[in-house]
């Protein structure tokens, strides 16, 4: 099942999360993004950018990785932010949904990546999904959610997309728009607008 999960957690997560649509709204000054509660700083999204490109730069698995499974995005932050909003749609996903992933499960899940020959290790994919690699025990965690979806649903990915965009809807999550946009009801991120929001909007 690990091995599965991680395959699925390839698909159905950028998937899900894919360039097009609308939405969004004001932020807190100094916010990325907020999801329900938990804000998604500028500062912690640039750091995660500049870790993930010297990185990035310094794994050849990474780049083949992600030749091979491009991420949603087209810019490297656009594809961080994404990575941060994911973990937390999913984690409060799995919350509502009365999953609970104990660390024994997320380690076995990070075992089987690392030795999975297509899609490890777990650092490389992590990095080839757009963030460095301190995030990948997080990715680990988001696989161990979609197998359990997955095992009560048995479907091929749609139930886990309709519990995080129920999620989504629920918490009405809010990106900058210097980052893009938000449709919460079918899980897309829109383009960066081309009029920035006026320094009043409460957004920075």
């Amino acid at each position: 099942m690990p091995g599965r999960t991680i395959k699925m957690l390839a698909v159905a997560v950028p998937a899900a999360v894919a360039l097009a649509g609308c939405g969004g709204g004001p932020v807190r000054t100094g916010s990325a993004a907020i999801v329900g509660d938990h804000r998604i700083t500028i500062s912690t999204l640039g750091q995660a950018v500049e870790d993930w490109e010297r990185e990035f730069r310094a794994d050849p698995r990474a780049n083949q990785l992600r030749s091979m499974n491009p991420p949603p995005a087209d810019t490297d932050v656009q594809n961080a932010l994404f990575g941060l909003v994911q973990i937390r749609l999913t984690d409060e996903a799995a919350r509502r949904a009365g999953l609970r992933v104990s660390d024994g499960q997320v380690d076995m899940a990070l075992n089987s990546l690392n030795r999975d020959p297509r899609r490890g290790p777990a650092s490389s994919f992590a990095r080839a999904r757009g963030l460095p690699a301190r995030y990948a025990r997080d990715l680990a965690r988001q696989a161990v959610i979609v197998g359990e979806v997955l095992r009560r649903n048995g479907d091929d990915g749609t139930g886990f997309r309709t519990l995080v965009s129920q999620t989504a809807q629920s918490l009405g999550v809010r990106i900058n728009p210097r980052y893009g946009t938000f449709d919460p009801d079918r899980l897309v991120f829109g383009p960066v607008r081309t009029t920035l929001s006026s320094p009043g909007s409460g957004v920075g």
